[in-house]
């Protein structure tokens, strides 16, 4: 009796080692059949090659759009999220960077790059919606990507092949962060050629090329892969510190250093001490930023704007007063009587905009209660100390603020890897080159720019300054934007870009 149960409980071991192994079998061979997805990474615009290949009786001219599924989990989501995609290339002008083959098209010239099919739709997860009304965080959503229609300024249909073109087509689109210094990680998959009703369809199966293919504006190459995966890694963003409307979206970078995003693509930080804080910018001034200061801190707040430019101080008419320094009065002012033209363009783009805005009220606000900030002011929140700091160059009156205790400087626009000296408004490249020559002296190991919360370092700083002092109008090309009668031109090295004019460089 002992020996039959001992070789009963034999036979049932065995029989569950069997189905156990079973069960393995089907699960390996379901996860051969799982859909594949692509895991992408970029860094500073550059988005991934696809390959279409049309067969022959077929053409380009049966097929409208583009089509891509992307899933973003919060933490990406909530990042300086864009939609681009890249005209039409044919491969000998991409360029074997080791692990990648790059196509690199920064300075926007179209002579080789074919049409820029639809480029910087949205500026953050605010505006997903607007490329699909599907969209939002760890979901799948679909966007479309008309092959004519929607240009960015630099399209030239010229450069679009024949309509009777078939074989391979290599086309580049994507998510980018618009920012030379954030990263995103999204996943993509059935990226297709389609037409309008859905009955003709092409779905890439990658790049075409043995190694990962990107395009876009030259990249920290490093930073940017892309990887075939079954597994999707979902992040979450606690959320805690951000606008109750919705509207702003807030990090902590530091104990004391907040940096607040509007989603029309600037930044703003909140230096917090023991007893006081210091607002640096106030954005565009749709979002309503007292109330998210409010949830951050109780402590007596001093608005401190960096330059006299919109998207810095349109948002200064909301507080009691506003910190300027006096060379920026008149910009400042100039740039409130800009806000018919922003309410404008945000309702043609469909932007969502926050609950309880008046649009009528904002464009009548003025440019707010400005007060004369001096250089070398010094403001004492408790336990660190905020100095004014002359910044000039970008525009005249332009300040930066360093915080000496923390090593930390604050500089928005005056320096950073895409800095515009072309405006009226600003000096010459002489007087610029003489500032960072004179800040880069200062006592900071790191410094945060207004269309970036990235963290940069003294040798980013350092790598500014050498792109200035190189700079010159035989180094420089064409630089493509809405201000062409300016006749900007742009010189980049080393992942910097500074565009100025001839008329700077006397």
């Amino acid at each position: 009796m002992f020996y039959k149960q001992k070789r009963f409980n034999f036979e049932k071991v065995k029989e569950i080692l069997l189905t156990l192994a079973l069960i393995a079998f089907i699960t390996a061979f379901a996860s051969c059949k799982q859909e594949q997805y692509e895991k992408i990474t970029v860094i500073n615009g550059a988005v991934p090659v696809y390959m279409f290949t049309i067969p022959e009786g077929d053409s380009i001219g049966n097929y409208t759009k583009i089509t891509a599924k992307y899933l973003v989990d919060d933490v990406n989501y909530r990042k300086q999220a864009r939609v681009r995609a890249y005209g039409v290339y044919p491969s000998e002008y991409f360029e074997d960077k080791g692990d990648i083959v790059f196509l690199d098209f920064s300075l926007g010239g179209t002579d080789k790059n074919g049409p820029f099919l639809l480029s910087n739709v949205f500026g953050s997860n605010r505006n997903l919606p607007i490329v699909s009304k599907h969209a939002g965080a760890n979901t799948w959503f679909t966007v479309e990507f008309p092959l004519d229609g929607m240009q960015h300024q630099a399209y030239n249909k010229n450069n679009f092949p024949d309509s009777n073109t078939n074989g391979d087509l290599y086309f580049a689109l994507g998510l980018g962060t618009g920012s030379t210094s954030a990263d995103l990680t999204y996943y993509a998959k059935e990226i297709a050629l389609e037409n309008n009703d859905g009955s003709k369809k092409i779905i890439s199966k990658g790049s075409g090329f043995t190694k990962a293919a990107f395009a876009g504006y030259p990249a920290n190459l490093p930073e940017i892969r892309r990887i075939k995966t079954g597994r999707i890694d979902i992040a979450v963003f606690d959320g805690q510190h951000d606008d109750p409307s919705g509207y702003f979206q807030v990090r902590k970078i530091y104990p004391w250093l907040f940096s607040i995003f509007d989603p029309d693509s600037v930044y703003c930080y909140l230096l917090i001490g023991e007893k006081s804080a210091i607002l640096y910018d106030t954005a565009y001034g749709i979002g309503y930023l007292p109330g998210v200061i409010n949830k951050l801190t109780d402590k007596p707040v001093t608005v401190v704007v960096s330059h006299g430019h919109t998207d810095h101080a349109n948002g200064a008419y909301q507080f009691n007063e506003a910190w300027l320094y006096e060379k920026d009065f008149e910009l400042a002012r100039t740039a409130a009587t800009y806000r018919p033209f922003i309410v404008e363009d945000l309702m043609e783009e469909g932007q969502v905009l926050p609950e309880g805005f008046d649009p009528e009220y904002y464009v009548n606000a003025g440019a707010g209660n400005l007060k004369e900030l001096n250089i070398g002011q010094i403001f004492d929140l408790g336990g660190m100390t905020v100095e004014v700091i002359a910044a000039e160059g970008h525009t005249a009156g332009s300040i930066g603020l360093l915080v000496r205790e923390k090593r930390v400087y604050l500089n928005s626009d005056s320096a950073n890897f895409h800095t515009w000296m072309f405006l009226p408004e600003s000096l010459s490249m002489k007087e610029y080159i003489a500032m960072l020559e004179r800040t880069i002296q200062l006592e900071f190991d790191t410094f945060f720019v207004g269309h970036s919360d990235a963290p940069m370092t003294k040798d980013d700083y350092q790598k500014i300054l050498n792109v200035a002092r190189n700079a010159t109008l035989e180094k420089a090309v064409p630089y493509t934007n809405s201000r062409a009668h300016l006749n900007p031109v742009a010189y980049q090295e080393d992942n910097v870009m500074l565009v100025f004019s001839a008329e700077k460089m006397r």
